[in-house]
């Protein structure tokens, strides 16, 4: 086999087994030790064949991550970063991310923390908040979601 083919395979194997970005491709050929020009044929082959797509990658991954496991725009936009999407193709599709889902996606993420501890300890706000910092919210959606639980009855 050719090295085009033998990066093709190598390639094929990696986008079938989940969605990956231009980014991982390349990195992955080139830990394989693929050549440059190559990699670039390679990664022109899998575009047009729709395999990988930055833009749907990146509205995916918001999607899925924003939404089902409740990360702020800050976690998505680094997540995204790491994995190789330009910063524009991820500053597009954290503009899907609409601020009333983000709301509502971090009030969920607070209620579970919470559980039936009580925002009335000072310990457990400052514990919960630095929970949502962690997981990308801003101080805004923060003090948001602080004053949604607080009106909730106990």
């Amino acid at each position: 086999m050719t090295p085009e083919e033998t990066a093709r395979q190598a390639a094929l194997r990696y986008v079938d087994f989940a969605p990956r970005t231009a980014a991982q491709v390349r990195r992955r050929l080139l830990r394989d030790g693929h050549d440059d020009t190559v990699i670039d044929g390679v990664l022109g082959f899998l575009a047009r064949a729709g395999l990988v797509d930055d833009e749907r990658f990146s509205r995916d991954w918001v999607e899925s991550r924003g939404t089902r496991k409740g990360l702020g725009r800050a976690r998505l936009g680094a997540e995204l970063r790491g994995k190789g999407v330009p910063r524009d193709t991820a500053e597009e599709a954290l503009a899907s991310l609409s601020p009333a889902d983000e709301l509502a996606a971090a009030a969920e993420a607070a209620r579970k923390r919470l559980g039936s501890d009580s925002l009335g300890d000072p310990a457990v706000r400052r514990r919960l908040a630095g929970f949502l910092q962690r997981r990308g919210y801003d101080w805004e959606t923060i003090a948001q979601v602080m004053a949604l639980l607080r009106e909730e009855p106990a």
